[in-house]
């Protein structure tokens, strides 16, 4: 079997793999169900194995360079509080047309930051949304390590420029906050005088360590990008003539110290038996028979099915024909009902005992990873639902000794959750949300 990496964009996790019990059956208590496949008296088809399922919760996950800002507060009944702040910095700042350096006729007139709103949020839109501009009271970049999940920065509470609205995040429109004029015009005058301060980048953080987006406790996060890296946050100034002429000084982003930190309190959920930044594993037995896939929240899913050598108990011969996963989210957990969405992909990927990624399911014959071909049932809101073909996979599995030592688990494609929320609540009680469908060949 290949070997392959794992790189999410919350990456390098490494799950702790459980010993799994599901049921044990003899040959003859195995349920053929009420049909063959075409008429072979040999085929038949199995869909009544069991599943024991986990969430996954990992330590913690990078966030640093993902081009989006993630900023706000959401309670979710079934995952608990969340918050996440945007934190960034700058390089020294540019002034394309080096006007203002020694200028005497050149006046300030605003600091902005703009930035567009991505399509992607998390909670209730239907509120004003703040989002607020604060100043880091220390650097990024210091003694202690950055651009991960659980990271966090000291910084001014009181804003330097906020913006209120109701988003509606599908224009994704894009917004100008007007920073503090006192800020703005301090930064103005170093400019003007050529001040050592503002030369080089090192001595610039030290004078503007950061900034922040915040958001208040208005039941929702959004996801938010820069129009450009070196379009962010720009200093205006006009110079005075017969004819006003206006020039920007703009701060580049400095996208190597972009990054958002995000904090959980589970308290009063199933999940609560979590302990934040720990790697940590759940039957589902543990939480209420449900489990959860939560890509800010460093939650994952994996299920394996122990008794699945029974199937060889069957004849002399067997071989999986066709084998599937048909993965049915808990229509009680997203909808126009609630404030959420399915994750429209998935990829699953098989784990060995130490929790190491062996390999992903790929469509048959293509590089291409398999996304779960979500299916979505407006109509009755009964059948919806993700498959995966793992014919091959169960095939080796069954040619193989070492099964119990195997896991799935699935995830949202690598960095879809950089730019909005991917959430998935599954019942794993009685095979509600896991069903393995085989169609078996036994001579």
């Amino acid at each position: 079997m290949i070997f392959l990496n794992l790189h999410i964009k919350y990456k390098q996790i490494v799950f702790a793999i459980l010993t799994i019990s599901v049921f044990s059956c003899e040959k003859q208590d195995v349920n053929f169900g009420a049909s063959s496949l075409s008429d072979d008296p040999n085929i038949a088809i199995i869909d009544t194995i069991s599943v024991n399922a986990y969430t996954i919760q990992s330590d913690s996950f990078q966030t640093v360079n993902t081009g989006y800002f993630v900023a706000g507060n959401h309670y979710d009944s079934s995952f608990g509080k969340f918050q996440s702040i945007a934190y960034f910095d700058f390089d020294k700042p540019y002034d394309s047309t080096s006007t203002l350096n020694g200028c005497t006729s050149c006046y300030f007139d605003s600091l902005v930051i703009v930035a567009k709103f991505s399509g992607g949020y998390y909670g209730d839109t239907t509120k004003p949304f703040t989002l607020n501009v604060n100043q880091l009271t220390e650097l990024i970049d210091n003694s202690s390590a950055y651009g991960y999940n659980t990271t966090k920065r000291n910084y001014n509470t009181e804003p330097i420029g906020s913006f209120t609205a109701i988003v509606s995040p599908s224009k994704q429109n894009t917004i100008r906050i007007k920073l503090s004029d006192d800020l703005g015009k301090d930064l103005f005058n170093k400019i003007q005088r050529n001040s050592d301060t503002v030369r080089t980048t090192d001595p610039f953080l030290d004078y503007i360590k950061g900034f922040c987006f915040t958001g208040n406790q208005n039941n929702a996060v959004y996801f938010l990008k820069p129009l450009g890296d070196s379009d962010f946050v720009m200093m205006y100034y006009h110079k005075n003539g017969p004819l006003p002429v206006n020039y920007v000084v703009k701060l580049p982003l400095n996208t190597d110290h972009q990054f958002n930190g995000f904090t959980t309190d589970r308290t009063g959920t199933n999940l609560s038996a979590f302990i934040p930044t720990k790697t940590l594993a759940l039957s589902s037995t543990e939480t209420n028979g449900y489990v959860y896939l939560d890509a800010n929240s460093g939650l994952y899913i994996k299920f394996n099915f122990p008794s699945l050598y029974s199937i060889k108990e069957l004849a002399t011969y067997t071989k999986i024909v066709s084998a599937s996963i048909e993965i049915y989210p808990d229509k009680d957990s997203y909808g126009k009902q609630t404030l959420y969405q399915l994750p429209p992909a998935l990829n699953m990927y098989i784990m060995n005992e130490y929790g190491v990624v062996q390999d992903y399911l790929y469509v048959t014959g293509t590089a291409n990873l398999q996304d779960g071909d979500l299916n979505i049932d407006y109509l009755y809101n009964e059948n919806t639902k993700y498959t995966f073909d793992v014919s091959d996979f169960i095939n080796d599995v069954l040619s193989s000794s070492s099964y119990a030592s195997y896991s799935l688990a699935i995830h949202p494609p690598s960095n879809a959750s950089d730019s909005t929320e991917q959430r998935l609540v599954l019942k794993a009680l009685n095979n509600s949300s896991i069903k393995l469908k085989l169609n078996v060949l036994a001579l």
